[in-house]
């Protein structure tokens, strides 16, 4: 029994070095039970910021990151200097912040915000999707065909029901008959579909909330 806390003892002196070297921490005026819950954090803390890159990327932003992303997400098109003054930076100091939210991917690219509708493309449809199994090759080709066929504008991976659930555009119903019976046919392990036609798009959001 006294070499088995020797042996604990032996080890909590390596985290104690490890923590009084990496967090400056003089742990040696701590109770067992103190030590005990400070490794504890410490070892979940670390494996947190391990797991979670998003996380600690969106914690890096702070409220000018935020300004920079709610204008730009309102309107793509601006200069750096008219950035620089709706967020009140100057430019130099905009533009670097700018880059880095490029950088760390929080923006992901700059588009034109097209009216579909004036396109020609009136008809939102939803399609949900049972496959047969949930084997990787089966998943992994469903979603290889819905990334490359432009009229899937989302793709969702669902619980309940249905496997998948994505929303198509397109310019009529000949289109959506076309879609069903030449493409999403050919993809094996389909168990069964089915469709729902929009009547009305009421709200489609293209920003994100911050």
């Amino acid at each position: 029994m006294a070499h088995h806390d020797h042996t604990m003892h032996s080890d909590l002196e390596v985290d104690f070095f490890e923590l009084d070297h990496a967090l400056g921490v003089n742990i040696a005026r701590f109770n067992k039970f103190q030590i005990f819950c400070f490794l504890f954090k410490f070892r979940i803390f670390e494996l947190f910021f391990l797991i979670s890159p998003n996380i600690m990327r969106f914690m890096s932003l702070d409220d000018k990151d935020r300004d920079i992303l709610n204008a730009l997400q309102k309107d793509g098109s601006l200069s750096n200097a008219a950035l620089a003054k709706a967020v009140e930076l100057s430019p130099s100091a905009c533009l670097s912040r700018v880059r880095n939210l490029n950088r760390l991917g929080v923006i992901r690219g700059t588009h034109a915000h097209v009216d579909a509708e004036q396109l020609g493309f009136k008809l939102h449809v939803f399609a949900h999707i049972k496959l047969e199994n949930q084997t990787r090759d089966t998943l992994s080709y469903l979603e290889g065909v819905v990334k490359m066929n432009p009229r899937v504008q989302e793709c969702f991976r669902m619980t309940g029901e249905y496997d998948y659930t994505f929303r198509l555009l397109l310019r009529d119903t000949q289109d959506l008959e076309f879609f069903l019976t030449n493409e999403l046919s050919r993809v094996p392990n389909i168990a069964s579909i089915r469709t729902e036609v929009a009547m009305k798009c009421i709200k489609q959001r293209v920003e994100v909330r911050l």
